[in-house]
């Protein structure tokens, strides 16, 4: 991993990132958010005045938010919960997506089975919802564009598994399996004593791009760039499932996210 975040966005009250997965996002005892370390090392400021806004899984890659200081963290929570901050992710998941979009509501709570997992209960927890909208369909996986409209822990993971559409290679809320060419590929060969790699073998769900409508932000969208192993695995699914580009329901979309372009 590398030591380096991209830095999309800073000023005096916010800083915008795309960060690897993997980079730790929640604080554990007795040291800061690595995160938050990373950012104020690059910029050269403190790192006991940056707070991460939302939640972002430390599993996850993409863009993520961080306050410089207490009144910026709370109009940014304010300006994210009234939805002033919208985040869109770009997702594989397994399985055919049955409606080209969907709302998913439900509550969500804690896990009783492991504290770090969050579950959808039957009577009691806090509403969440989250929209995806189906970019293509490969078949045996499909590329969703993900909106949480709320911001509970896990949300977005949750969610998709619930509807039997996991995410990729997710190994709390899904087959942890990762992506192989093989499974898709009909006359894939490999050479003897050879192994084959994985195409991707994290979750596979990255932050691709923040919209803002006025708030503290103003009105800007910033983009993030997909992982290579994400961009790869996309790039392979389009050009060896059956339908080629036309398995994306808008093909323009398809050079939209492989060149950065906001969708």
């Amino acid at each position: 991993m590398s030591n380096k975040i991209e830095i999309l966005h800073s000023d005096s009250n916010v800083i915008i990132v795309n960060k690897a997965a993997g980079i730790g996002t929640i604080a554990n005892p007795g040291r800061n958010v690595e995160l938050t370390e990373m950012a104020a090392r690059q910029l050269k400021i403190s790192c006991n005045d940056l707070r991460l806004v939302g939640q972002i899984d430390d599993e996850i890659s993409g863009i993520a938010i961080l306050a410089r200081n207490k009144e910026a963290k709370k109009q940014l929570s304010k300006d994210l919960d009234e939805d002033r901050i919208r985040l869109v992710y770009i997702g594989l998941v397994h399985g055919a997506a049955v409606e080209n979009e969907e709302t998913i509501r439900t509550l969500i709570t804690r896990s009783r089975a492991n504290a770090l997992l969050m579950t959808i209960p039957r009577k009691k927890g806090v509403e969440a919802v989250t929209h995806y909208r189906l970019m293509a369909n490969f078949s045996s996986a499909a590329l969703l564009a993900v909106t949480p409209l709320t911001h509970r822990r896990h949300q977005v993971r949750v969610h998709l598994s619930n509807v039997s559409l996991p995410a990729i290679a997710d190994a709390a809320y899904g087959n942890p399996h990762p992506l192989y060419l093989s499974e898709f590929k009909d006359d894939y060969r490999l050479g003897k004593q050879r192994r084959e790699k994985p195409l991707i073998e994290r979750c596979a769900l990255h932050i691709y791009q923040l919209s803002c409508d006025g708030g503290l932000i103003g009105r800007r969208n910033f983009v993030a760039a997909l992982p290579k192993k994400l961009a790869g695995a996309i790039k392979m699914l389009t050009k060896h499932n059956a339908d080629g580009i036309d398995a994306f329901v808008d093909s323009s979309n398809f050079e939209k996210i492989l060149s950065a372009k906001p969708l």
